[in-house]
């Protein structure tokens, strides 16, 4: 029976030995990489401009906000790809005096000097850094006074003036 108590025993101590083995501790390190993208993205707005009278000499003046969200830290610049000749509301089938001119600005300065949102990334562009959270810009319009159209209600309808951001 000792015989059997020395193998019992020698078949512990190998599995002890195996288990101490088994629960060593090794150390390593573990690298994360990511890039991250400038990207911006720009809503869509509507510059209610209420009630027009075509015999006020005084210009209507009003103003919205777009929506933007960019990347922390990118840079921006807004700007219209619709031609100043074509920022107008109609009505009707669209007719001689049934279009309603307007302009859309960068800023309360730019409306007062007549300086339009560009077509391209030029003087008159909104600029701004994004903050990684939604920004609302301004944008600020004007229907010019004494237009000679006809009475009704207006829109901008199938031809928006389209907001370009360029980061």
């Amino acid at each position: 029976m000792t015989a059997k108590l020395s193998k019992l025993a020698v078949v512990i101590t190998v599995m002890l030995a195996g288990n101490a083995a088994i629960a060593a501790v090794g150390n390593g390190t573990l690298t994360a990489t990511a890039l991250v993208l400038a990207s911006c993205n720009i809503g869509a707005a509507t510059l209610a401009f209420g009630t027009y009278d075509p015999g006020s000499a005084t210009n209507l003046d009003q103003a919205t906000t777009v929506p933007v969200l960019c990347t922390n830290g990118t840079t921006y610049s807004i700007y219209s790809t619709t031609a100043l000749a074509s920022r107008m509301m109609v009505t009707g089938a669209g007719a001689a005096g049934q279009d309603l001119v307007f302009g859309v600005y960068g800023s309360t300065v730019d409306r007062g000097a007549g300086t339009q949102l560009p077509l391209t990334n030029t003087a008159g562009k909104i600029s701004g850094t994004g903050s990684g959270l939604v920004q609302n810009v301004n944008l600020y319009g004007r229907v010019a006074a004494q237009q000679n159209v006809f009475a009704g209600a207006y829109t901008t309808g199938a031809t928006p003036t389209n907001l370009t951001i360029e980061y």
